[in-house]
């Protein structure tokens, strides 16, 4: 087995860890009183000199109108939940891809080396007790972090960034909380970086990674960055070794970090990297024990901007589908408007490429979840 394969199912093992199961769930409001303010109704019996008790008055009539709850949810309250959510996802691994994280093994390594490299256990004898040893490592922002060097895999006692890998823990750094270990290589003569990525060493919620300024999305596995041509990027799924198995986690949480769901995603994405312009995209999640599959596919390049500082989709089209556990399906076509504001929903309940309805959906009434 070579050190590369064997050096890869280890980052690959250390990093994603899935836990147990979850479960979450959504629901509509009532459609508002047509009638809010209705006038106060006297109960008062009408004054009386006799002994005899007053006839008492019956009560009101309910009205049947005040009773919603029974309506049918349109197409934009039934879906609007999950095209936020995907798109939501898409804008967070976007920012996590270009975040520059990936960059920190270079600028540490002259301090790593200073200190020498860690032994290798699997080519050297170490002490039943042995343990990695540490030193504090600075960033260019004077952050201290916490490092693990894995090995000095061609024995040169230096650290080369596009063979070997250090691991270290950031409270926030290029916009990410969390711990990562990192690879560097050249691909094709281009920059390419594989990302193993979790929770902060010294955090109490030891799941997932923060981006941004999101607390209800996390995410835990292996991600790998490399550049392809004319300034693109390409984020998504680690390959060096093929695996059967989903290597991305996203984690959803409550603001204070408890799980609620955990999806295992399959994720590939190409984008600029200088902006947010001619995204294309396809990915997917089932939960972790259990639930309704999702995937989201562009259909033409997404193009994101910016309204009243509101992220909004300014152009393109895609494809959102769901399958049930009992396989029923419904898929949602989903484009720009000629105002921006909104978007097109064409619904084809059964996904079998027949569009039986469409609406309008509000971008403002989307429920990102953003970084």
């Amino acid at each position: 087995m070579s050190r590369m394969y064997r050096f890869s199912s280890l980052l690959l093992t250390i990093v994603f860890l899935a836990a147990c199961s979850g479960g979450g769930g959504g629901g509509g409001s009532p459609a508002p009183d047509p009638n809010p303010n209705p006038p106060p109704v006297n109960n008062n019996p009408p004054p009386s000199n006799d002994d005899e008790d007053p006839m008492p008055e019956p009560d009101p009539e309910p009205d049947e109108e005040e009773d919603n709850d029974s309506e049918p949810l349109s197409p934009v309250d039934v879906y609007k939940a999950s095209i936020g959510n995907m798109l939501g996802t898409l804008v967070l691994m976007e920012k996590l891809g270009k975040s520059e994280v990936y960059t920190i093994p270079q600028l540490v390594a002259d301090q790593i080396t200073a200190h020498g490299p860690s032994r290798d256990c699997d080519l050297q004898a170490c002490e039943p007790d042995y343990t990695e040893p540490s030193y504090p490592v600075y960033l260019p922002t004077g952050e201290e972090v916490t490092w693990h060097f894995w090995g000095d895999w061609n024995g040169n006692l230096v650290f080369d960034v596009d063979l070997e890998a250090t691991a270290f823990s950031v409270t926030d750094i290029y916009g990410i909380t969390g711990s990562v270990m990192v690879m560097y290589k050249l691909q094709d003569g281009r920059p390419m970086y594989n990302m193993g990525i979790g929770a902060r060493y010294d955090a109490e919620i030891q799941e997932g990674m923060l981006v941004g300024t999101t607390k209800t999305l996390r995410v835990s596995g292996m991600i790998m960055v490399r550049e392809i041509a004319d300034g693109r990027l390409r984020i998504g799924d680690f390959d060096i070794v093929p695996s059967a198995t989903r290597n991305i986690a996203l984690i959803e949480t409550t603001p204070a970090g408890e799980r609620l769901r955990l999806l295992e995603t399959v994720f590939t994405m190409d984008t600029n990297k200088a902006n947010s312009d001619s995204i294309d995209a396809k990915f997917d999640w089932v939960p972790y024990g259990g639930g309704a599959a999702e995937s989201f596919e562009t259909l033409e390049p997404l193009d994101f901007g910016e309204i009243n500082l509101n992220l909004v989709l300014e152009a393109g089209s895609f494809l959102y589908t769901r399958e049930e556990e009992d396989g029923t399906k419904v898929a949602v076509r989903v484009s720009v408007g000629a105002d921006p504001a909104y978007l097109y929903l064409e619904i084809d309940e059964g996904a079998d490429g027949t569009y039986e309805s469409s609406d309008w959906l509000a971008q403002a009434d989307v429920p990102f979840v953003l970084p």
